[in-house]
């Protein structure tokens, strides 16, 4: 006899389920590679709008102060995510050291796979900030040069197991498997 495979039938107005990822840190990797990813893209779309297509400027420039307050705001932003990486990832002031107990090493997992998130999100926005310079002054440098120090700054806060925190509480299985 072959056994047929029972489908639960889904309730209505319920998007099913995602499976849980098999290791939480992959999965951080794969997101902070598509970040990554789009820093580069960002630098190809200035080249190819301005150089390949002559772009002198999108709507006629910005300007002349507005390019360089972009630019100090990029930097901004890129020193500014390690800070708010660390603040993500340290434990609430609000709740106390039994609930984090309570929580286990699962909290310590998804508060840095949060931290790590926000602050590749918040690079990317660097990286944002010089494709808009770029393309408004006519010169892909700007992002090229931005997009060059996200990168850089990415590949230096990267996702890795070594950099978990300890997870809280008694004896157990690790959070992540260390490789």
């Amino acid at each position: 006899m072959s056994r047929r495979l029972e489908v639960e039938p889904q309730r209505s107005g319920q998007p099913p389920a995602a499976p849980m990822p098999a290791d939480p840190l992959a999965q951080s990797q794969v997101i902070a590679g598509a970040m990554a990813a789009a820093v580069v893209v960002y630098a190809v779309v200035a080249w190819v709008v301005v150089d390949l297509l002559g772009g002198e400027g999108l709507a006629g420039g910005l300007a002349a102060p507005v390019p360089g307050v972009l630019v100090v705001m990029a930097a901004a932003v890129l020193l500014v995510a390690p800070v708010v990486e660390r603040r993500v990832l340290a434990p609430s002031r609000a709740g106390s050291r039994s609930a984090e107990d309570a929580d286990g090493a699962a909290s310590v997992v998804e508060r840095y796979r949060l931290a790590k998130l926000v602050g590749f999100a918040l690079r990317e926005a660097a990286a944002v900030l010089g494709l808009v310079v770029g393309l408004t002054t006519g010169e892909p440098r700007w992002t090229w040069g931005i997009a060059a120090g996200t990168l850089l700054l990415m590949a230096l806060a990267w996702p890795r197991a070594a950099d978990l925190p300890p997870a809280s509480g008694g004896g157990g299985d690790a959070a992540v498997e260390r490789r």
